[in-house]
């Protein structure tokens, strides 16, 4: 013969294991797509270089991204950014002003949440 007790603790139990699946769980963590720097290249016409970035293979939620042009020991000399939700975006091709010297396109994406990120520098 069951004993009430045991009923009772049967039918807690069920609810606290519905209570505990209708919990949600920690931020769903995406992984992070490719974010590319194009090495800057030097324009006579121009007097100065242009560089750009892409970021590709990114889940469709907000991410933001970066496109700076640096000197070799990581000074920061212009800055482009925002955000974008679609896998993929390309940079205006960016034009900088200077001497026929070494410089690096730095791109950079991340997932707004913090889940994930990927960066790339390239040299001219």
């Amino acid at each position: 013969m069951n004993k009430p007790g045991r009923a009772v603790g049967a039918i807690v139990g069920a609810l606290l294991g519905v209570m505990v699946a209708l919990v949600p769980s920690a931020a769903q963590a995406y992984v992070p797509g490719s974010a590319v720097a194009q090495k800057p290249t030097y324009n006579t016409t121009l007097w100065g270089v242009y560089y750009s970035c892409s970021y590709a293979g990114w889940a469709a939620v907000p991410k933001y991204w970066n496109c700076d042009l640096r000197d070799p020991e990581g000074h920061q000399l212009a800055h482009h950014g925002g955000t974008f939700s679609s896998s993929g975006k390309l940079t205006s091709n960016y034009s900088y002003l200077t001497p026929n010297v070494i410089l690096c396109t730095r791109a950079n994406a991340g997932y707004s949440d913090g889940s994930g990120s990927d960066s790339d520098t390239r040299c001219n």
